[in-house]
């Protein structure tokens, strides 16, 4: 049996081929960006994580049922306990508790295989040695941004969940793209990291939908 003629196949020179490997995001899913790609928060890292979330206590819920959804403990102070009840309802007991400020956090050590998070949702923002930790992950949730405190200063990324956020979100960053949180659309929020600022369009399910509209719904997605 003859071999095939290969000849008239196009082949190019090693030189003229740039092999790249594109890293998929990780982290915690949220959505995708404004090109389509794929969105994630960096929680659940082999190293400590300090996330500023400002705007919306839905979308922390949002991002604290993830964390549940893929194996964290998950540890609420909320000084509105009341808002955090029907998310407690909805995944029970075991692996979502509330805790006093005072009480001494993470409970138990944190690993690959029994991750942390701390919601902190309080005017106050935590000291930084709070979870300083491997695989150990805390967010701070407040209405507005705490420009002077060392603990966002020093955050991984900064969640950004509506307009009006954008100056003090600069100031943080120190980044002229930081401006871009206050270009938001219904149903975005940004991320305002180190290397820069992306705008995300959450991603959310039927069921997670009351998580993010349980008080008014003025986030902008639809019912």
């Amino acid at each position: 049996m003859s071999s095939p003629d290969i000849s008239a196949l196009p082949w190019r020179a090693m030189d003229d081929i740039n092999p790249s490997l594109r890293l998929p995001a990780a982290g915690v899913l949220l959505g995708a960006d404004r090109g389509g790609n794929i969105a994630c928060l960096p929680a659940i890292q082999p190293r400590p994580v300090r996330i500023g979330l400002v705007g919306e206590v839905g979308v922390a819920r949002l991002v604290a049922h993830r964390l549940l959804a893929v194996g964290c403990q998950v540890t609420v102070y909320s000084q509105r306990q009341p808002a955090w009840q029907r998310l407690w309802t909805k995944v029970g007991g075991r692996r979502m508790t509330f805790a006093q400020r005072s009480a001494r956090w993470p409970g138990v050590p944190a690993g690959p295989r029994m991750p942390q998070a701390l919601v902190l949702d309080a005017p106050e923002a935590p000291a930084n040695w709070i979870g300083d930790a491997p695989w150990c992950t805390v967010i701070h949730v407040a209405s507005r941004v705490p420009t002077r405190s060392e603990f966002w200063r020093a955050a991984d990324v900064v969640v950004v969940c509506g307009p009006g956020h954008g100056e003090a979100v600069l100031s943080l960053r120190n980044r002229p793209d930081a401006g871009m949180a206050d270009d938001l659309r219904p149903g975005e929020i940004a991320l305002c990291g180190r290397a820069g600022t992306t705008i995300v369009r959450l991603d959310v399910t039927p069921a997670e939908m009351e998580l993010v509209t349980e008080e008014s719904g003025a986030f902008g997605l639809p019912r």
